[in-house]
Order: structure tokens, then sequence, then C-alpha cells
């Protein structure tokens, strides 16, 4: 049983249900803040991940997400600090929580879990951990080869940003240190998300000084990859976002009938 439709919250990437999970039912934490869907429990997941779920709070809860194997591996984690756009208040009481993963390291076992911790900050800004909902999954354990196209030397290329950054009226950003593919072995990506996840690979490759960067989503009409990222800003992002463009020109070239990329 594919399940491709949603009520109002719940997780979900390439998901298969067992026959068994037919009704659709609320599984909440302990205090019942944040909740999704009992469907899900033991749901087969692969790359992409998206997490959707139902945060019941008056006041500012933030969730923490971690996605492990059976092993006690983290393969991927994020939060709605580093993610803002993935968390919405739908009511004075309610908000909602969408987010979507690209990049998940390899399993190590075909069970795991997924936890979501909701977070509350008081008045004096201290954090504090409301009781987590542990969600049991099956994984992929099939693994998907990405190529990235990295500076062959660091140092040389930060040099190349550097020039470029302080000529008086700089050209088209046109690095002399050379480009090398680099591999990136992540879970299984569903075809459709691979070049997603390779520029969310690309990110993860070079992290940034204010905090990491994710693809918000991707689209490429007519030759053109138009890329949605979500970041902070921060003293120095013009020259991190100088080199990073490049380094997700390049690599998003590389896919057929990829002309150029677009960057909102």
């Amino acid at each position: 049983m594919q399940f491709t439709r949603w009520m109002s919250a719940g997780v979900m990437a390439a998901f298969v249900l067992p026959s068994a999970a037919k009704v659709a039912v609320p599984l909440c934490n302990q205090g019942n803040t944040i909740c999704v869907w009992t469907a899900m429990r033991n749901a087969k997941v692969s790359s992409p991940l998206r997490i959707q779920a139902r945060i019941s709070a008056k006041d500012d809860v933030q969730v923490t997400w971690e996605l492990k194997d059976d092993t006690g591996a983290s393969l991927a984690s994020g939060s709605t600090w580093q993610e803002r756009e993935t968390l919405r208040r739908r009511s004075a009481s309610a908000e909602e929580l969408d987010a979507r993963v690209f990049l998940i390291d390899p399993a190590k076992s075909d069970h795991g879990l997924l936890i979501l911790t909701p977070v509350r900050t008081d008045v004096s800004s201290e954090k504090m951990n409301l009781p987590s909902l542990s969600i049991p999954l099956r994984l992929e354990t099939e693994s998907t080869e990405l190529t990235i196209l990295m500076p062959k030397d660091v140092a040389g290329y930060d040099a190349d940003v550097q020039a470029y950054a302080d000529e008086p009226k700089p050209t088209d950003f046109a690095p002399k240190t050379p480009l090398v593919p680099q591999t990136v072995i992540v879970m299984k990506v569903d075809e459709s998300s691979r070049m997603a996840a390779t520029a969310q690979a690309v990110l993860r490759a070079m992290p940034a000084q204010g905090g990491p960067w994710h693809v918000e989503s991707l689209l490429v009409e007519n030759g053109t990859a138009h890329l949605k990222l979500s970041s902070d800003a921060w003293a120095g992002v013009s020259s991190y976002w100088l080199a990073m463009g490049y380094l997700l020109e390049k690599s998003l070239e590389q896919f057929p009938g990829v002309r150029q990329v677009e960057f909102k």
C-alpha cells in the first residue's frame, strides 16, 4: 500500500506502509505537543525524507529531528532553527512542521528511528527539551553515488575567491584552480531528486561559518535549473556565496539538459 495522501500531519518519504496500517490516528509524544500519524510506524523510508508534524503550543516551540539506524548511527539531523521555513504557525495554538531531507547517510541496518524533539524557549531565552517522539521506521539499505565538483586545491580556490572580490570592476568569476569530481555515497535517492541531493552534497562538503545551508526546492525548465536555498546571513556571506555558487553551478551543469543555474 503506497501512502500518498495526508490530512494535516505525518512523516512522508518514499514510504510503503504495511498492509495492516490502515488506521490514521495521531501518534504523539507525552503531553501531545507534537504528533504524526500512527500509520507511519514501521513505514519504509528512502531519500528524500519528508517530515510533517503538528505542534500544539501557543508559545514558541522549535523542533529538532534525527534519523538513526539500529546500530545507533546518525543518518541525518536538523532543526527548525537551521531551516526556519520548515515551521509555520497555522493558528494561535498550532504550528506545522514540513521539512524535506535530501541527503541521508547509508544505513547499516534495515530498521531505525526518527526522533522528533520539541524545544520550548522561555522568557529568559533558556531552551527546554520537551518529551521526544520516537517513530520506528524501516530503512532503505541500498545506496546511491552522487558526483560533485570540488576544488583540487581548497587554499588556491580561496585565493581565487579573494582575488575576485578585490577586483575594482569584477567580471564573471573564473577561478584558476581546477575542479575535480568527488563521489558522495548516500542512502538510495529517488531519481527525480538526484539533482537536489547533489546540490545538498555540495553544500555539506563546503560548510558555511554562519550555519548550514539547505536545498528548499529545485526545478528544471527549458535548460535552467531553478535552485531555492535557505540560509542565514553573516559577515562574509558574500565571499562564501561566490565560492559556493560556482561549485553548485558546475556540479548541476553535469546533468543532461541543464545549461545554467538560477538561484532564488
